[in-house]
């Protein structure tokens, strides 16, 4: 198993943090608006991660 990159294990630590906060808010757009973000960070931590074992950036 490779050992995470930095900024993808940034962006795993910001995706966790949203969701609990997304558990953690009271109005519904709050929730959604937090698990969007999260789901964001995950993307982005993948991307991270591909990049740093490829050495190449992805193209978006």
């Amino acid at each position: 198993m490779t050992e995470l990159d930095d900024e993808a294990a940034y962006l795993l630590r910001r995706a966790r943090e949203e969701k609990e906060q997304a558990e953690a808010a009271v109005h519904p757009n709050a929730t959604a608006a937090h698990n969007a973000l999260a789901e964001r960070y995950k993307t982005r931590a993948f991307i991270a991660q591909v990049e740093a074992e490829l050495d190449t950036p992805v193209k978006r």
